[in-house]
């Protein structure tokens, strides 16, 4: 034969054995979109008392029914959010990725303070070793587009690809497509609504061949009501919902059939009401060590090597604890890595590890308890009807390249499922149920501030004097003379905390939640200590020396001056009120809350020093130099709210701009 023909036979050959897999990702399918519900236990879904034939979640029922699917699908551990959305895109364990948690303690690290040796990996991304399928496929061919949407920063931040969506990041872009900005007020994460309206932006302008996508709210819902709570019923209803507008988006737009759908959860949850703390135990036991607990799981940090064997003994003999790894032990759960204690421990339900930064609340996750999420394969090439048990995180990766062709990343240690059925070339039809709980809208803790604001303002009018001066001089003598200005700095605080708890519950309130269940059922965290400023501040600066002074004026019959407050900052508590009054009857889009609430508190603001000034004017004879200063000092006062709010409320504007630009 000649040496033409031999080379023209072996290329027929090789084009045989190399392109099917090529051609598939081509043909049959289009793009690839993971769904990661944040938290979903598998119980959720197959529950055949509180969720019978799929009534709280149709679509991902319809989805399992239509495809093949794994009831006790294994998170790896910890089982934290972070390092299992890295394993769904890696298909690898802790060991591989290079973290064992949300954060991170680095020993080698110096600092007085313990917290100075702990890090955010979200905000370190070049922690995260492991390379993922974005990576893979990118080498394999440039032209090949990935994206993450995400409710929660440290999902949609350190995992790298083409397009990144976060409540607190956007890449170029992501903000040259048009993505929206979150106005995260540092609660909890962006809404399942915000995520998916990012998700549906992306796909009609990107289209991309692959796509990961975070549903965040389920996992706050739990943590602060407890897994199967009503509230967590409705949130995982509400996700469900949101899977529904993107499988009408996918039919509308004639995609489904050349779509992957993976569908799963990334831990599940547990309710956790007692606390351990292992440090002390261990203390008490002759053992120095550092602790780092996040709910059911921890990592110990011996002072001293020499104490190991002490310390497993200890810990072996709580009954807390239900699994101890150590040693070469680290390997059986693949936790070892640079940051990774002497000694790891899960707790058993109902328990929890004490730590400093504990939050108050009732679910929790890390543990062995939290590992089995569904898992659900849907599409082409999916064998449909198939019910199975046991699978693993790490094995999403190796099934998709294997059903697309596209290139495994190098650290996968995943096998691929059983899954693949080859006379399946595009996703069956679907039916798309919008199933929701009641919605709430009014927000009574909102109602009470804003109601409590007026109530004051009124009678704080009607005697109060004087409005022209830059500031008054008041005689203590008598009470009446002082009750105006404390009443108007009194509606002041009572207008802003009705307008900020409508702002939030504006943007945090799921169908089915009653909007203020969240604001009494957590600490109000960074906003709550504000307030409680406020008011401690008022008591000791203002209410407190002004009680005293009415009580030394009592008893030495001598009258002292006092300033107090103009009556301009009506204007500031009319718009903080007209904010709160927009909040309560309409929904403001989440990209514009953020302008409407700083040209209103801002606004109003303005025209009360422009009042202020205009009154001095009118009513007073006095310098230019004292209308000068009250013109600066309102300057001054917009500047040091400007921050303060943007610190509060919107850090992630902060973090954009740069803490810089704003000092």
């Amino acid at each position: 034969m000649k040496k033409s023909n031999l080379l023209l036979l072996f290329f027929l050959v090789s084009s045989f054995v190399v392109l099917p897999q090529q051609a598939l990702a081509q043909s049959d399918v289009e793009r690839v979109i993971i769904v990661s519900i944040d938290s979903m236990n598998n119980d959720f879904i197959f529950n055949e008392y509180e969720n019978p034939d799929f009534q709280m979640t149709p679509n991902i029922g319809y989805l399992l029914s239509n495809g093949a699917v794994f009831t006790d699908a294994e998170a790896v551990m910890p089982t934290k959010t972070q390092v299992n959305h890295v394993t769904i895109v890696t298909g690898c364990y802790a060991d591989k990725i290079g973290i064992a948690g949300n954060y991170v303690y680095d020993k080698n690290k110096t600092g007085v303070l313990f917290f100075q040796k702990y890090v955010q990996p979200w905000k370190n991304p070049e922690l995260i070793k492991a390379d993922t399928i974005f990576k893979a496929m990118e080498r394999e061919n440039p032209g090949y587009t990935s994206a993450i949407v995400a409710g929660k920063n440290y999902v949609g931040r350190p995992i790298w690809a083409d397009i990144q969506v976060a409540p607190g990041y956007l890449s170029k872009t992501a903000e040259m497509l048009g993505a929206k900005k979150f106005p995260e007020v540092q609660f909890w994460d962006a809404p399942d609504e915000w995520t998916m309206d990012n998700v549906l932006l992306l796909l009609e302008k990107a289209d991309p061949d692959i796509m990961l996508i975070n549903l965040a709210f389920l996992d706050p819902a739990q943590h602060i009501f407890g897994h199967g709570s009503l509230e967590a019923w409705a949130a995982i209803s509400w996700a469900d919902y949101q899977l529904g507008r993107l499988l009408k988006y996918l039919t509308d737009s004639g995609k489904l059939s050349g779509t992957l759908l993976v569908i799963t959860g990334d831990h599940g949850q547990s309710n956790v009401w007692e606390q351990v703390n292992v440090g002390k135990v261990l203390v008490n036991n002759g053992v120095n060590a550092e602790v780092m607990a996040d709910g059911p799981f921890a990592h110990i940090y011996l002072k001293d090597m020499k104490d190991l064997e002490k310390a497993v003994k200890v810990l072996e003999g709580m009954e807390a604890v239900d699994g101890l790894w150590y040693g070469e032990s680290l390997d059986d759960i693949h936790i070892r890595t640079p940051y990774t204690g002497d000694i790891a421990i899960s707790f058993r339900p109902p328990y929890e590890g004490f730590y400093h930064f504990q939050e108050p609340f009732l679910g929790a996750h890390g543990g062995l308890q939290q590992r089995f999420v569904p898992l659900v394969f849907f599409g082409p090439n999916i064998r449909r009807n198939l019910i199975m048990e046991s699978a693993s995180l790490t094995d999403i990766v190796p099934t998709i390249c294997e059903i697309t062709g596209y290139s495994i990343p190098r650290d996968s240690q995943g096998e691929v499922l059983p899954v693949i059925d080859r006379s399946q070339r595009i996703s069956p039809e679907v039916t798309i149920q919008f199933k929701t709980f009641t919605s709430y809208k009014l927000s009574y803790i909102t109602l009470i501030f804003f109601l409590l604001s007026i109530l004051i303002l009124f009678p704080a009018l009607a005697i109060h004097k004087n409005y022209g001066y830059p500031w008054i001089y008041i005689s203590t003598d008598k009470i009446s003379n002082v009750t105006p200005s404390m009443l108007l700095t009194t509606s002041v605080v009572l207008s802003m905390i009705s307008s900020i708890f409508s702002y939030i519950v504006n943007l945090y309130s799921l169908p089915g939640i009653q909007p203020d269940s969240f604001l009494v059922s957590m600490h109000f965290s960074v906003l709550g200590s504000y307030f409680i400023s406020i008011s401690l501040s008022l008591i000791i600066f203002w209410y407190a020396p002004l009680g005293i002074q009415i009580l030394r004026q009592k008893t030495s019959k001598t009258s002292k001056p006092i300033k107090t407050i103009p009556i301009s900052i009506i204007f500031l508590i009319l718009s903080q009120l007209i904010f709160t009054s927009i909040h309560m009857l309409t929904h403001i889009p989440y990209n514009l809350t953020f302008h409407v609430y700083f040209i209103l508190f801002f606004g109003g603001l303005g025209v009360s020093y422009l009042f202020r000034v205009l009154m001095i004017r009118r009513y007073v004879e006095i310098s230019r130099r004292v209308i000068l200063w009250t013109a600066i000092s309102g300057v001054l006062n917009g500047i040091f709210w400007f921050y303060l709010l943007m610190t509060i409320m919107f850090p992630n504007y902060l973090y954009e701009m740069g803490i810089t630009a704003i000092i």
